[in-house]
């Protein structure tokens, strides 16, 4: 076992004299994965050996070879091997050597940090977490990105509520205004099965302009979905016995809704990492008055579809998308030219077809006055 000492930060942060470092506030909440290449020596040149070293091309076993290092955020024990390779198969098989070398040691993991290297957008990398239940994080530092804010379930005021709990708390926007709020109500059970352990990304821009919106949301979609968009399955005959889900109620759902307390002309961008779903449950999210919206979702398992509705959940259904297990399922809808009379409130109706996780993303765009 590693144990890391944390110290104030490295020389050129001390001498800056700023440190700012975000550490989670309990062990097993966080853990960090990267890889490093180091080169494989055997034996010494002609530096140490002089002129009885060997010719480099006599050395066979020369080359490279990758360190893998697992750390917890919190109590910075680490895990590490050292490995032959640094693709999907030997990050996968770290990651559950990993979860299960931490559970040895009583630390569940419950989500992982990694760069946005290819081989933790694989299809191994991602059947391996969604096993382990693991949610994925990456670190960006795309420009664009700068006003991220996360938001948790227990960072919510719980109250009771007709039919189950319910769940409100502010959400800040890039200019540092809370003129926001998030709700979440349905049972109480299913609200913990289903949120508590997911973080709620959000980004508001309210200085956005209709100009802003197609590029904010391209970029939402390829950091999230645009990399597994191509992988998908094969359809079989399976799909054919797929039908319209019944309609919800309110003891198998859950609503997620956003609003505006103040102010107008807004773009809204969000994503949940990993969300669990059994089946037959609904989890339906609420933005304010849109009037350009999209919203996909993301399996690590099962098979979950994605309905689009306008201005309430019983409403006609203007978009959905019920491809087979392992597909993204994706909605949209908008007119081409946004005006104030053709906003509307999308409810995007997430539907378990059969029990699975998933992460969802959604963004929509308002009438700047």
């Amino acid at each position: 076992m590693l144990l890391l000492c944390r110290t104030a930060g490295s020389r050129l942060s001390e001498q800056a004299g700023c440190c700012a470092r975000r550490l989670r506030a309990r062990t097993a909440e966080l853990l960090h994965i990267d890889t490093k290449q180091l080169g494989r020596i055997w034996e010494p040149g002609k530096r140490v050996l002089g002129p009885d070293a060997r010719r480099p091309h006599r050395n066979r076993r020369i080359g490279w070879q990758q360190l893998h290092v697992a750390i917890d955020d919190h109590s910075r024990i680490a895990h590490a091997e050292l490995l032959a390779g640094r693709g999907a198969e030997s990050c996968s098989r770290f990651l559950e050597r990993s979860v299960r070398w931490f559970a040895d040691h009583g630390i569940e993991v419950a989500r992982a940090l990694t760069d946005n290297a290819k081989p933790h957008h694989a299809r191994a990398w991602t059947y391996a977490r969604s096993c382990r239940l693991v949610q994925r994080r990456f670190a960006r530092s795309t420009a664009i990105w700068k006003t991220q804010l996360s938001v948790r379930l227990g960072d919510l005021k719980r109250s009771r509520a007709r039919g189950g709990s319910r769940y409100v708390g502010t959400l800040t926007d890039s200019a540092g205004e809370t003129h926001y709020e998030l709700g979440i109500s349905g049972p109480a059970r299913l609200i913990q099965k289903v949120l508590a352990e997911s973080d709620f990304e959000h980004w508001i821009e309210p200085k956005a302009t209709e100009k802003d919106w197609p590029s904010r949301s391209r970029k939402l979609w390829t950091t999230y979905a645009g990399k597994d968009a191509g992988a998908r399955e094969l359809e079989t005959i399976g799909a054919l016995e797929k039908s319209v889900p019944a309609a919800p109620t309110s003891k198998n759902s859950i609503v997620v809704s956003v609003r505006r307390t103040e102010g107008e002309g807004t773009w809204w961008g969000a994503w949940w990492p990993l969300l669990a779903l059994p089946a037959g449950a609904n989890l339906f999210f609420v933005l304010p008055p849109i009037c350009n919206c999209f919203g996909f979702v993301v399996p690590a398992s099962g098979d979950p579809d994605l309905f689009l509705t306008a201005n309430g959940p019983f409403t006609p259904t203007i978009a959905f998308s019920m491809l087979g297990p392992g597909s993204i399922d994706s909605v949209s809808f908008g007119p081409p030219i946004c005006w104030p009379w053709t906003e509307f409130m999308p409810w995007f109706r997430v539907n378990a077809f059969t029990t699975c996780a998933f992460g969802f993303g959604m963004s929509g765009f308002g009438v700047v006055p």
